[in-house]
């Protein structure tokens, strides 16, 4: 079990990675326009924020959730700049994860 638990996190991992590199190509290209970035943008937090969760990676997921509110309550003048910040912190976190941070993996090699 704990063998298939942690071919299903590094798998995650991956994921992880394409999707913060489809949310900074968005942040980076400007999320105003065309309107449709604005939504595919909440999509992508939305899931990035869950499946980290579900995961174990609670600071991604936390991230996530930081931006997903920062994306539905700033203002539009202010919401670019507090974005681009918090994308910062997610692209390091997500490049810097690996399989043996994962809460879910721990709870496998510990039970």
């Amino acid at each position: 079990m704990r063998d298939a638990i942690l071919a299903l996190v590094t798998r995650h991992c991956e994921t992880l990675r394409q999707e913060a590199g489809e949310i900074d190509q968005l942040i980076t290209i400007g999320i105003e326009t065309p309107p449709e970035n604005l939504m595919l943008l909440a999509r992508l937090l939305h899931k990035l924020k869950g499946s980290s969760a579900t995961i174990g990676f609670a600071e991604i997921s936390a991230l996530a959730a930081r931006m997903e509110t920062v994306l539905e309550s700033a203002r539009s003048d202010d919401r670019e700049a507090l974005l681009c910040r918090l994308n910062v912190e997610l692209q390091r976190g997500v490049q810097a994860l690996s399989p043996a941070q994962s809460k879910l993996l721990e709870r496998f090699q510990n039970g």
